[in-house]
């Protein structure tokens, strides 16, 4: 059910005037929010920690992440949804794993949304969240 590009190409660079231009529909906070300095971890029973944090950015219409640090270990996942879960996104997993080591997440309505990281018995990752764009 996926879209199906028709190819060709888009018309030459003269063709499309002055008008080309980014449109920007969030403004960006530069942050610097992990599990050691923000949020709660719970330590589960089968020795796996989940790591939590609430993000709120007041009047935003959406809310998206750049992850400036994202390395996850086998078998972590990574959520982001928001606080009553009618909206969420990922798993994020060890396969959204980059060399650049950064992830931008799509963006999720309103001025609130959680992060929620699972980490496994014995697994250790590196997640740092770089900036917090809220929607205008």
């Amino acid at each position: 059910m996926a879209q199906i590009s028709q190819g060709g190409f888009p018309l030459p660079e003269k063709l499309q005037g002055d008008s080309l231009g980014g449109i920007r529909f969030a403004y960006g906070f530069k942050v610097n929010i992990t599990p050691q300095n923000s949020g709660i971890t719970t330590f589960l029973p089968d020795g796996g920690k989940v790591w939590r944090a609430k993000i709120h950015s007041e009047d935003a219409t959406s809310i998206n992440l750049i992850f400036d640090k994202f390395h996850l270990p086998e078998g972590a996942k990574l959520f982001i949804y928001t606080p009553d879960r009618s909206q969420i996104i990922g798993a994020f997993t060890s396969e959204n794993n980059h060399e650049d080591g950064k992830l931008a997440t799509s963006p999720i309505e309103g001025d609130k949304i959680v992060v929620e990281y699972y980490e496994p018995k014995n697994q250790t990752g590196e997640i740092a969240i770089g900036q917090v764009n809220h929607g205008f």
